[in-house]
């Protein structure tokens, strides 16, 4: 089922740049690879051992989010459904439980405020997401950094080694790979809302959301039952 993931986003990119014919339904299409990449994970969680269910809430969320992006008007919804895929991403990447607690009370406190600014909601989500993006962003990229040094000391190695024995490490780079292309997905969404070189970014979203959803797929069936940090 992964494999077919991974064909039918190949399938996508061609139809996107017209390289194939099905244009006209790729919305249809796109929905279908974020569905593959879920029934991978589900059917991978089945042949094994129950593992951390964070990831299959990832994909999950991906597909309750699209389904109203793609084929409704109603946004918030759509929005509301990614804030909660970065909430489970950041209990995934962030080993302290107080760095959590903090990038939650943060950005409630940013959604409320908006509220209470009588803002439109969608403009409230926006910013939730974007908060918790950005504690994700920096996590992940420190779980890469320092899981893919060019130059590491011998007690720097048994250190990260040690770090990253109460954890499932291979889960943790996979979602971490994964939350750096969904970042840079949504970076060319805004660049694409905002109208500055509207063809150029519009294409640059999907090529980075679909190796996004089959890294959040791997790290799914890769997951072990115990996914946290002793230290928190």
């Amino acid at each position: 089922m992964f494999l077919l993931a991974v064909f039918f986003s190949g399938l996508i990119l061609a139809m996107e740049n017209g390289l194939l014919p099905g244009a006209a339904e790729i919305e249809y299409w796109k929905w279908t690879e974020v569905v593959l990449c879920l029934a991978s994970a589900l059917i991978s969680r089945r042949k094994g051992k129950p593992g951390n269910p964070l990831p299959i809430f990832v994909l999950t969320g991906c597909a309750l989010a699209d389904l109203f992006l793609l084929f409704t008007t109603q946004w918030e919804i759509g929005v509301a459904a990614f804030c909660l895929v970065q909430l489970c991403l950041s209990f995934i990447l962030i080993s302290r439980e107080q760095t959590i607690r903090l990038c939650l009370i943060i950005a409630g406190l940013v959604f409320i405020a908006g509220l209470l600014l009588k803002l439109p909601k969608l403009i409230c989500l926006a910013l939730f997401y974007t908060i918790q993006t950005t504690f994700n962003l920096s996590a992940a990229l420190g779980i890469l950094i320092d899981t893919f040094p060019l130059k590491r000391t011998a007690d720097r190695r048994k250190e990260i080694k040690s770090e990253f024995q109460s954890s499932d490490i291979q889960t943790r780079i996979w979602t971490a790979v994964g939350v750096v292309l969904l970042a840079l997905c949504d970076l060319n969404v805004v660049l694409f809302q905002l109208g500055g070189s509207r063809t150029a970014a519009g294409a640059w979203i999907w090529p980075f959301y679909m190796p996004a959803l089959l890294c959040f797929a791997q790290a799914a069936r890769l997951s072990k039952p115990a996914l946290h940090d002793k230290r928190s």
